[in-house]
């Protein structure tokens, strides 16, 4: 790949979640993504495409793990952002 700031990715680690969910976990101004990265203290990348890059600590790696499979479990629930502030809140993220 040629371009600004591409190259191999050697550390972190790539998630998955569904693309249709990409918009409200990264919209608003107390969006998802930015929970998560405040929580986790780890650097976040969130592609288009629903792949997530997660780079940090092993412990704000586990806390992003856990938490991203509470939104794929959770995607379709009416009020997910609220959802899954309870259950950082709760300590359940990690």
């Amino acid at each position: 790949m040629k371009g600004m700031g591409l190259r191999k990715v050697n550390s972190g680690f790539v998630d998955t979640i569904p693309p249709h969910l990409v918009g409200s976990i990264s919209s608003g101004s107390n969006a998802i993504i930015n929970q998560l990265k405040d929580a986790s203290n780890c650097r976040i990348i969130l592609g288009a495409n629903g792949r997530i890059w997660v780079d940090g600590e092993p412990e704000g790696i586990r806390i992003v793990r856990n938490a991203l499979a509470f939104v794929r479990d959770n995607e379709h629930s009416t009020d997910l952002a609220g959802a899954f502030a309870s259950h950082l809140a709760n300590g359940n993220g990690e």
